[in-house]
């Protein structure tokens, strides 16, 4: 019976106090430890795994919450060197020494058979080269997430690429906040790297070396932040297995020759499910800059496996909508699609695309943002065919609100985002039609009239029953 509460250490724990019998069993089937915990709990968790420790096979600690006196910080500066089964790590908020210093062994001193580790918003006492070292012990590893690592002194941990070259296993690779030590650094040597995620620090124009040749790609994510740089068009060339593309906030550089190039490649990634391509809000860059002829975005929907597409903020040029979505394409798995503006382009409108257009090509569509384009009620009218749709964000692109009089037709809403600049009387009421709305977001001409609501679906239902 324990054996079927391992999964669930709480669970299992309640078990074992039924009965003083129980105990020793419990402590044979307990293969993973999860908890959050302080510093007396840390010290307890070492000391349990000083005894059963080759027992176990996963460990995942958290500290969550700010450091305060109310909530001090989490240190931990070795683990016990009997961890002879385990394969995943993971540490969330601690503060932690990784490798040897001092006659202090470090969490990952002894070099532990990992093939998962995750450092998530952790402090290092030793910083960047305890990182380097400790990583250098980690031959055998498969997943390796870094995300928002600091120093002492509350500055960002540095990545240095040639702590990897050892990990000839590696298939997935998540580095987020980080500094990069590396002039040229190169993932070539990582032949079966399928997953990497990458959200870097400063103007990395080495990251499109960086993934050419990596031809097992099945995710790539590029995430652009301060000091966001550019992308050559040809780091999608080959990339035909990719099933999740993600290149949000960047621009690809030069110009419309460059965004043409890259949608050609994309033509051929016949197996995508999730494609986002947004751009960062106020940016002056897009990844879609309307540089490219409007044929070319017909390869944002080549793939008839799409999920999940993104192009928000992205200003695209006029008439790509039919080729987007030509009569007699298919996305029969489309859930998700995001095509707003964050801001009106009043001088050059994007219109809409035909909401038949959707209807025909997007049967199954939950999700729509369409904020800041130029639509009208004829327009929008047909969405009432999506029967699935669920969520909808539109704002006009002008003080006009003809188009929000068929928001009252989509019973089957249920999160609805909708702008009003003229402030229209009787609006909000007509929204009281929508029955099946849990969360409505009504923002008014000036940017700090907002009206938000959430209502869970027992409260409304408790509405219906007091009504009849």
């Amino acid at each position: 019976m324990l054996q079927y509460c391992s999964d669930d250490p709480r669970s299992l724990l309640s078990a074992a106090r039924a009965h003083s019998r129980l105990h020793q069993a419990a402590v044979l089937a307990l293969s993973r430890i999860t908890a959050v915990i302080n510093q007396p709990k840390a010290d307890s968790v070492v000391l349990y795994l000083a005894k059963y420790g080759p027992r176990i096979d996963s460990i995942s600690l958290e500290h969550t919450g700010c450091d305060s006196d109310s909530n001090p910080s989490v240190t931990l500066h070795q683990l016990p060197q009997n961890l002879l089964k385990l394969s995943s790590l993971t540490f969330r908020g601690l503060h932690l020494q990784l490798h040897q210093n001092s006659g202090c062994q470090g969490v990952l001193g002894a070099g532990p058979p990992l093939k998962q580790l995750v450092l998530d918003g952790c402090l290092l006492l030793d910083g960047e080269k305890g990182l380097e070292k400790a990583l250098q012990t980690l031959p055998d590893l498969q997943l390796l997430s870094i995300r928002g690592l600091k120093d002492e002194h509350g500055e960002p941990v540095g990545f240095s690429f040639s702590a990897l070259q050892e990990m000839l296993q590696l298939t997935h690779l998540q580095l987020s906040g980080c500094a990069v030590c590396n002039d040229h650094p190169n993932l070539q040597h990582v032949s079966h790297l399928q997953d990497l995620r990458l959200a870097l620090r400063g103007r990395c124009y080495f990251v499109d070396n960086m993934v050419s040749g990596l031809q097992r790609l099945t995710r790539l994510e590029i995430h652009g932040t301060a000091g966001t740089f550019g992308l050559k068009p040809d780091i999608l060339l080959g990339q035909t297995q990719l099933q999740h593309l993600a290149l949000r906030h960047l621009r690809v550089d030069f110009a419309g020759p460059g965004v043409h190039q890259l949608l050609s490649h994309l033509q051929e990634m016949q197996q995508l499910t999730y494609l986002d391509f947004r751009a960062r809000p106020l940016h002056r860059f897009f990844t879609l800059q309307a540089s490219a002829p409007p044929e070319a975005y017909s390869a944002l929907t080549a793939s008839s496996k799409l999920q999940y597409l993104d192009i928000s903020g992205c200003k695209v040029p006029a008439g790509v909508w039919e080729h987007m979505f030509p009569a007699g394409r298919q996305l029969p798995h489309l859930r998700v699609l995001g095509l707003g503006l964050f801001k009106p382009c009043y001088s050059n409108p994007v219109p809409a695309p035909e909401s038949s257009r959707l209807v025909s090509c997007c049967p199954g569509l939950q999700t729509l943002d369409i904020e800041h384009l130029q639509y009208s009620s004829e327009l929008l009218a047909p969405l009432t065919g999506l029967s699935s749709l669920q969520q909808l964000s539109l704002a006009p692109w002008d003080e006009s609100t003809e188009g929000l009089k068929v928001l009252r037709q989509l019973t089957g809403l249920r999160q609805l985002k909708v702008m009003d600049p003229s402030e229209a009387e009787g609006l909000l009421l007509q929204l009281t039609q929508l029955q099946e709305l849990t969360s409505l977001t009504y923002r008014g001409a000036q940017q700090s009239h907002q009206l938000r609501c959430e209502v869970s679906p027992t409260e409304r239902l408790l509405t219906r029953q007091s009504r009849s």
